[in-house]
């Protein structure tokens, strides 16, 4: 292998290691904006079933309870 075919696959090398460094981040900030509205939504149903007392009556229901 000649000195400038071994740079120039080096250099291939180091192109390809930064897209992929690049694509990784996007993947991450994807995967932590999906994570942040998934996040949003399981506060929102735990406001909701809280507001309207539907924990408890569920957990009446699974007991037995007939009030």
């Amino acid at each position: 292998m000649t000195d400038e075919r071994r740079d120039q696959d080096i250099d291939e090398a180091a192109r390809q290691a930064e897209a992929s460094r690049r694509r990784a981040e996007a993947d991450l900030a994807h995967a932590r904006e999906r994570a942040r509205r998934s996040l949003t939504l399981a506060q929102r149903l735990r406001r909701l079933r809280e507001a309207n007392h539907f924990g408890e009556l569920l957990a009446d229901a699974f007991r037995g309870n007939r009030g």
